[in-house]
């Protein structure tokens, strides 16, 4: 016998919710490689220019042949900015293409700053969770049990308290990707219950993305970052290039994850 809650209850199906990033962007494949390309070379030119080539990473002196690379603060937190924003930029725009239906000629177009500086705290909040849990859970690791148990105890239970909190609020992202489109703020009340109750799903995404995505940087690393077969400027510059075209892919990977479950969770909201 089917109960209210039961008839309420919302089921994410599995299969289409794996499938949904990639068939999206297999049907925009044209304007997204035009997005995610031209965004990765002009990111790149600009990274570059400050000093904070992924080859810079590999290089202990700070030259690497006549290749800039610095580790000034300032150099760092703009080439940082200009990552970040970067990544809102193509948020907003992928958004337009995929489900407002624009070519990539009207989408690079469509002004919308105020929307930019929007998505660019939510990308921001997203990986400050990513940070805070990884920390937290390296810190429970490898840090070193102090004598008195009263003060042990805090440290555990506030860290670990950290680490519930980040990955309480990575499960229900969705909620924030809802607010980006102009939602509620944080609609938890939408977002609890529904995850918990299709926990597996998300978490299986994201393993079997996480798996084809570290194959991907793995041949882009291989193939520029250890192999020599161009000359050093344009290994440079296609190491870069090809990493940063897969941060956008990454992107735009998890925002359609998070727009396939927000089409259930906030469908009474359209």
């Amino acid at each position: 016998m089917n109960t209210k809650s039961d008839e309420n209850r919302i089921v994410i199906p599995f299969l289409e919710g794996l499938s949904f990033p990639a068939s999206e962007i297999s049907m925009h494949l044209k304007d997204f490689v035009f997005l995610a390309g031209g965004l990765s070379f002009l990111t790149t030119l600009i990274i570059l220019c400050l000093g904070r080539s992924l080859f810079c990473g590999f290089e202990v002196s700070g030259t690497i042949s006549g290749l800039f690379c610095t580790r000034s603060l300032i150099n760092i937190l703009a080439s940082t900015i200009v990552s970040l924003f970067s990544v809102a930029f193509f948020v907003n725009r992928w958004q337009a293409i995929v489900f407002d239906k624009k070519s990539f000629s009207e989408a690079i177009k469509t002004k919308c700053l105020k929307k930019d500086f929007k998505a660019f705290g939510v990308v921001l909040l997203y990986l400050v969770l990513w940070l805070v849990l990884c920390i937290g859970c390296i810190a429970l690791e490898n840090r070193k049990a102090v004598p008195d148990w009263h003060v042990e105890l805090v440290i555990f239970v506030g860290i670990s308290l950290f680490i519930v909190f980040a990955l309480f609020l990575l499960l229900n992202f969705v909620a924030f990707y809802n607010y980006l489109q102009g939602g509620h703020f944080f609609a938890i009340n939408k977002t609890f219950w529904p995850v918990f109750d299709n926990i597996y799903k998300p978490i299986t995404w994201f393993f079997i993305y996480f798996l084809i995505f570290a194959y991907f940087f793995r041949i882009v690393f291989a193939t520029f970052m250890m192999e020599n077969s161009l000359p050093l400027w344009l290994n440079i510059f296609a190491g870069d290039f090809f990493c940063y075209f897969l941060i956008y892919m990454v992107t735009a990977v998890i925002q359609l994850s998070l727009a396939y479950q927000a089409k259930f969770l906030f469908k009474t909201e359209e």
